[in-house]
């Protein structure tokens, strides 16, 4: 019959490895530790710690074989609900970086949404960084869509998405891109000069007219966009960039379509 003192010793060996445990895990959480090597570094001095503690002469090693038997019971559970807290908290970060990526890309061409462009505003709003605003419009896109059928419509819509981020992303680092819905899209670039943004821009025009869109019953139908770019200053915010982007955009259209057009602000 084991005597009730020699109990005494395990369990507050058991409750110090326990609490070693879990306060492990929450620095090495603070510490960005990933769950693996945190659980190990948790189990370690979570059991070796309260063992050194409790070495002879305080105990027997009869008793310690008994503090060895609590800790490993104990162990056991803990790591149980460790690994259960992790999987759940890793399921619940994941689901919750999927639902944002819902609610900020655009489903059709995976590019950013018109939500993602305000977050994009509210941010430039606090910071001191630069922008150049780029608004594109594909050129009849209703006439199209109605000739070929919504279906071509939507792979035009990808088409041109998948074109117009080839085309930025390999020049532009710090390019984003969105589409506010229908067959209007738009860049953002960071420290971008205007003429560099127009050069790029016009490199995606003639990339559309060497690869036309080829529909399922192989009619090539070539593109073509209307684009106004303008860029922030020290008296131009992220909002008077983006309405004298749009302004040229209009511009682009009215002298009839398939144009680059530069703030008349900035051209100079």
């Amino acid at each position: 019959m084991i005597d009730k003192k020699s109990v005494i010793g395990p369990l507050i060996a058991e409750i110090i490895g326990g609490l070693l445990i879990l306060g492990c895990c929450y620095l090495l959480e603070r510490m960005k530790i990933n769950s693996f090597q945190k659980l190990i570094w948790a189990m370690f001095i979570g059991n070796v710690v309260p063992v050194i503690i409790f070495w002879p002469p305080y105990f027997s090693l009869v008793k310690l074989s008994i503090v060895v038997f609590f800790l490993l019971l104990g162990t056991f559970l803990i790591m149980l609900w460790t690994i259960l807290y992790f999987h759940y908290k890793n399921e619940t970060a994941q689901r919750k970086k999927e639902l944002d990526y819902e609610n900020t890309h655009d489903q059709l061409t995976t590019l950013r949404n018109y939500r993602a462009f305000l977050r994009f505003i509210n941010r430039s709003e606090k910071d001191d960084s630069i922008h150049t605003v780029l608004m594109f419009d594909i050129d009849n896109f209703k006439k199209i869509n109605d000739h070929y059928g919504h279906l071509e419509g939507n792979k035009i819509l990808k088409f041109f998405a998948q074109n117009l981020k080839q085309t930025f992303t390999e020049d532009f680092a710090k390019a984003r891109l969105f589409r506010f819905g229908g067959e209007e899209f738009c860049v953002t670039i960071e420290a971008g000069a205007p003429g560099e943004c127009y050069l790029a821009a016009n490199k995606l025009k003639q990339l559309l007219k060497k690869t036309p869109f080829i529909t399922e019953n192989n009619i090539e139908v070539k593109l073509t966009f209307s684009s106004g770019i303008a860029q922030m200053d020290q008296f131009n915010d992220i909002h008077a960039a983006i309405r004298e982007a749009d302004a040229a955009l209009y511009q682009a259209k009215n002298n009839g379509r398939d144009q680059i057009v530069i703030s008349q602000n900035q051209q100079n």
